[in-house]
């Protein structure tokens, strides 16, 4: 056999152990995560941020006030947020996203509750939220009282939707979960390195599609005419 022919066996087997060993152990993905940065920073182009979304924040400051100028302790009566969706819809919005998991009812009692959800079905435009997961605590069937937008897949390959499909949800309380206009996921996974850098648009959960919390907002925040 000639020695060059051996030496490129050689070397491509070489390489090959090697790729195998940095894919086994993880640090292409570490790698690819870098350099995915690197290129984002550098080449993409964002469009100028929407006038259209606003972020109301609920931070230390929020909490240290709460306390300060109302005597509220954490957690807050739900009959708070009231009074901000109130005011919200003031403005008219066309999505208003609550990225909060109302799993518990309120220690203030039933009617803290019932208040809450009667407002947010009044508004008509709340997007909610519920966490899910395919694996830990949580319900495995989609609860009859919870909303959720009308959306189908049709058309999709099969082997693909496993890659979208959870067994495991954490729902918020009956009162709040039909209330709102639609759940939304709000779970994401982080790459290896503990950085977000992808989100899927919707998931599949008991047959039922399930929209992210952004592609919910979006659908809700079209035009009426784009609907259909």
């Amino acid at each position: 056999m000639p020695k060059k022919l051996i030496q490129g066996i050689l070397l491509g087997a070489a390489a090959a152990a090697l790729g195998l060993v940095l894919w086994y152990t993880g640090t292409l993905d570490s790698f690819e995560g870098r350099t995915w940065d690197m290129r984002a920073r550098q080449l993409a182009e964002p469009d100028h941020a929407s006038d259209k979304v606003f972020v109301i924040l609920l931070d230390q400051k929020s909490l240290d006030w709460g306390k300060e100028a109302n005597g509220l302790s954490w957690p807050w009566p739900r009959e708070v947020y009231t009074y901000i969706l109130n005011f919200l819809h003031r403005s008219d919005p066309a999505a208003v996203v609550f990225d909060v998991l109302y799993t518990e009812p309120s220690s203030y009692g039933v009617y803290d509750d019932e208040a809450f959800a009667g407002v947010i079905e009044s508004t008509g435009n709340v997007i909610g939220t519920v966490f899910l997961s395919s694996e830990g605590s949580g319900v495995e069937s989609w609860p009859e009282s919870a909303s959720v937008l009308p959306l189908s897949l049709k058309g999709q390959d099969p082997a693909w939707l496993k890659d979208i499909r959870y067994s495991h949800g954490v729902f918020p309380i009956p009162e709040i979960a039909g209330a709102v206009r639609t759940l939304a996921n709000v779970h994401l996974i982080p790459d290896k390195d503990g950085i977000f850098r992808r989100s899927k648009l919707f998931y599949l959960y008991d047959s039922t599609i399930v929209p992210s919390i952004a592609l919910a907002a979006y659908i809700l925040g079209r035009d009426e005419g784009e609907q259909d």
